[in-house]
Parts: structure tokens; sequence; C-alpha cells
């Protein structure tokens, strides 16, 4: 891959369903996103929230799926992802967070742009010093944007602008 130019964004793609508000093309009013259905040997098949998300730093751009996690105070990623949106971690402040388990996980604050949907907002997100986390879309500056609902029946997840 080549690098971007100052303003000029690298994209790697994923995508999402719409639903618009009747008489108005413009105004998008609910974002749906099919989750993930998983199989655990010990619980059987279920299904995951997920949403499709774009990571927008000043250098990159990157669409992914996240688990929508309403449990989680912060979003988190990985620290090959903050390498590939230009984040650098020399004289940072690394801090931990503790999840399900015993142990804890070593990371750092920085800010980005995300967008779900057509919705575009600033927020603070997490970046772990270690690989093996899930992407992880968390509460902070994330969920006070939406108004989110679990489907569990169906396996939706809707987001609705707050």
């Amino acid at each position: 891959m080549q690098k971007s130019k100052k303003n000029q964004h690298q994209t790697i793609v994923c995508g999402g369903s719409f639903r618009r508000l009747e008489g108005d093309e413009n105004i998008v009013s609910e974002i749906r996103f099919k989750g993930k259905i998983i199989y655990l040997p010990d619980a059987g098949k279920f299904w995951i929230p997920t949403a499709k998300v774009e990571l927008i730093s000043e250098e990159r751009k990157y669409f992914c799926e996240m688990l929508v996690d309403s449990g989680a105070d912060i979003t988190l990623i990985r620290k090959s992802l903050g390498k590939f949106l230009g984040f650098s971690f020399d004289g940072k402040r690394i801090q931990e967070i503790r999840g399900i388990g015993a142990g804890t996980i070593p990371y750092v604050i920085e800010k980005i742009e995300i967008k779900i949907g057509e919705y575009k907002f600033e927020t603070r997100i997490g970046i772990s010093m270690v690989e093996n986390i899930p992407l992880i879309l968390g509460r902070l500056d994330v969920f006070n944007n939406f108004d989110i609902e679990f489907k569990q029946k169906t396996g939706i997840t809707i987001f609705r602008k707050a």
C-alpha cells in the first residue's frame, strides 16, 4: 500500500444498511446491522451484535465490523490498527483496562473521527498494546450520539440518531 499524502485518505472498504425518513430522502432515520452468528461448544449457536464502522484519522480511513458492546466503557482497537491509522505510542501514558476475566489490557487513549452510517463524529478510543482483542465499539462518545436497540430474536442492532 502507498502512503497517503496529507488530506488524502487510504481506504479499506465494508458496508451497512439504512432506512430513510418518509418524504425526506436526505435524512437517515435508522441504521440496521445484522449481527454475526458464532458457535461455542458449550453454549451452542448465538448472535453477537456488530456494526460496520469507518475509523478516520488524519492519514487514513479504515472500514471494519466492530462488536457493539454496551458493557464496554470505551471503543477499543488493536495496536496494529492504531499504527495503520498513523498513531505513534512513544511517550504516551499507558493505562490498563479490565474486562471479563482476570487480566488487564494496556492501552493508550487517542481521538479519532468515527462514521456510522452517514453520521460522523469525534470520539476517544483506546488503542490496545496487545493484538489478541476484538474490535469493540464501546459507550464513551458513541452511545450518546445514538439510541441503540438490540433485537435479540432477529439478530439486528438498530442505531437511531439521538
